[in-house]
């Protein structure tokens, strides 16, 4: 169920029961008569002490809820250990599927699948398929998992196209058919050689999305393993890997791709295309065509158009983007009814609008409610002031996955983007735990694929040659023993 669906249902019983107001009275004479729900949360902004929206919690849910706001990172992770410690462990706090895995096995966690099936719904139907992956099992749940990150997806300078007289490219020929005129025919009309088509970097991390569509429209999933023949294995041994390489390297040689793509900083990058300088990038629906519009230093701002890049087999699309962070519930919760009743209304409408923007009336009001568009009322339309009156600061343990407020307020082509990127997602090998070699290695099997690229689409030797000699780097240097552990891995984590 969709969360407009979700919207429309609980819109039928806006007002609260009875039972769940609080009393006049201060919050501590509240607080003896409601059931205590603590909760630690990493954030960089601490809100006011009984600020408006913790107090608003307890009146609609009859929940005397408490979370404690720690500054994200290092802090947090302290504050954490410090409490694992000293097993004074809040009910509802955020961890990684190493540290949950860890707590597990401690008993310091409260499986939850028999409580959200009787009381978290929302969680449930949010949740989606995600609920009994990572941390969790087909039959035990124990954590919340929060949404992914989206899913990069290539945009296409359309004003350029309209100049040229060329329709959105949706083949890989079609692709290098735009990135030549975008580099070579003067897309902006400045009568310069000021352009270039393709924006991409070599990296880890967020980097690695610059080359996504082009490996995915040979069905590769980049920098993510692949299984092959029962071997999960790197993205290196797909069959098609050397036949996405060779399509980069006509684009290198024919000079249509950043030419210093093994060595330019991510900003430089970027201020190619925020000054009107690129014509085609893979990255974050939510920052090219929505956070980047302010960044944009063409009068008028560029358009984009977002497309699907089809190889030769008609496969194109984007990576799965997978989460390793759960919300999880202490065993030593002392009312673990009511915690998951608590996380179920955040879970629901009501609460999502309640964590994200504030109190209807007194931090905001809709404008278009149905559109979700809104604004905020002074002084809350300060962020600042917002979030030390609890607006905001508390919504990320909470998001929903497909359907959350970031997604829903986003401009309608950014928001089809994002949600297209769930349905474009090709396949992978994806392992949520790390395996040991990776753990000893650090980082040292993804920087050979990382290398391997960079030299296999610059090298004048022998490509296929160069291509097993990486290959075979790869392998003596932690690869053989990464095969079998992540090959376990993988059956353990999906039953097999």
């Amino acid at each position: 169920m969709s969360i407009k669906r979700l919207g429309m249902s609980l819109l039928v019983a806006v007002c609260v029961p009875a039972t769940l107001l609080w009393s006049a009275g201060t919050r501590e004479a509240a607080a003896e008569a409601l059931p205590v729900v603590t909760q630690l949360v990493g954030q960089q902004t601490h809100p006011a002490a009984n600020n408006s929206v913790m107090q608003e919690v307890a009146r609609r849910t009859g929940v005397d809820w408490r979370p404690t706001v720690v500054t994200e990172g290092e802090d947090h992770s302290a504050r954490l250990s410090a409490m694992i410690a000293a097993r004074t462990l809040p009910d509802f706090f955020t961890v990684n599927i190493g540290l949950g895995d860890q707590l597990v096995a401690s008993g310091l966690l409260k499986e939850m699948s028999g409580l959200i099936a009787e009381y978290g719904s929302n969680v449930a139907e949010a949740a989606g398929d995600a609920l009994h992956t990572g941390l969790n099992t087909r039959e035990e749940v124990w954590g919340i998992p929060s949404p992914a990150v989206y899913a990069a997806r290539i945009a296409v300078r359309k004003d350029w196209l309209d100049n040229l007289g060329m329709s959105v490219p949706q083949t890989l020929e079609e692709f290098s058919d735009v990135l030549h005129a975008f580099t070579f025919k003067d897309p902006n009309r400045s009568g310069r050689d000021d352009t270039i088509g393709l924006g991409v970097r070599v990296g880890a991390g967020a980097d690695s999305n610059f080359f996504v569509g082009i490996f995915a429209a040979f069905g590769v999933p980049y920098m993510r393993p692949i299984l092959k023949d029962g071997v999960v294995t790197s993205h290196m041994m797909h069959e098609n890997y050397l036949d996405a390489v060779r399509y980069l390297r006509r684009l290198y040689r024919e000079g249509v791709m950043e030419p210093d793509f093994a060595t330019i900083p991510q900003l430089p990058l970027f201020e190619k295309l925020w000054n009107g300088a690129m014509g085609a990038i893979d990255f974050f629906p939510n920052g090219t065509t929505q956070n980047w519009i302010g960044r944009y230093r063409e009068d008028p701002k560029p358009v984009f158009e977002y497309t699907v890049i089809k190889g030769p087999d008609g496969v194109g699309g984007t990576l799965r983007m997978h989460s390793n962070v759960h919300t999880v519930l202490a065993a030593s919760a002392k009312h673990p009814v009511e915690a998951m009743k608590l996380a179920d209304y955040f879970h629901g409408f009501e609460g999502q609008v309640l964590l994200f923007f504030g109190i209807e009336g007194k931090h905001f009001r809709w404008v278009d409610r149905a559109n979700y568009t809104h604004e905020h009322i002074p002084p809350y339309n300060d962020a600042a002031t917002l979030r030390g009156d609890g607006g905001w600061v508390y919504y990320n343990p909470w998001r929903r996955a497909a359907d959350n407020f970031e997604i829903l307020i986003l401009n309608d082509q950014t928001r089809r983007a994002v949600n297209q990127g769930y349905d474009l997602a090709i396949d992978d090998a994806y392992i949520y735990r790390p395996t040991k070699i990776e753990q000893e290695l650090g980082t040292t099997l993804r920087d050979i694929e990382m290398e391997a690229l960079a030299t296999l689409i610059v090298t004048e030797d022998d490509l296929e040659r160069v291509y097993r000699r990486f290959v075979e780097r790869w392998l003596a240097s932690g690869g053989r023993d990464y095969q079998v552990q992540a090959t376990e891995i993988y059956e353990q984590e999906r039953g097999l």
